[in-house]
């Protein structure tokens, strides 16, 4: 795990909000956690799914749901998936993904 060097760290993407913000401080010796991709992109799925449909949605669905309507949400989950799994997620798409 890395750690942060300079204390007082200059961020010009903050610049045209004002001189004092573009500060950034930063304890000494404060740990920056590694970005795992994979688990970025399970998330993503996973938020996505579940802005579709909740977990009770889903065990409803699979409890009593039609013929149709299981095969919809399996889709739609199966789609999610595929995005994540694939060679380049790209969020655009992940987008175009509707129930």
């Amino acid at each position: 795990m890395d750690y942060i060097e300079n204390i007082n760290e200059f961020n010009e993407e903050m610049t045209g909000q004002g001189q004092d913000n573009a500060w950034v401080d930063y304890a000494e010796g404060t740990e920056v956690p590694e970005v795992n991709p994979d688990s970025y992109l399970r998330a993503a799925a996973e938020g996505k799914i579940l802005s579709a449909y909740t977990i009770q949605q889903q065990l409803n669905i699979v409890r009593r749901g039609k013929k149709e309507e299981i095969e919809a949400m399996g889709k739609f989950i199966d789609a999610v998936l595929a995005w994540r799994s694939g060679a380049n997620p790209d969020f655009e798409e992940l987008e175009k993904i509707q129930p």
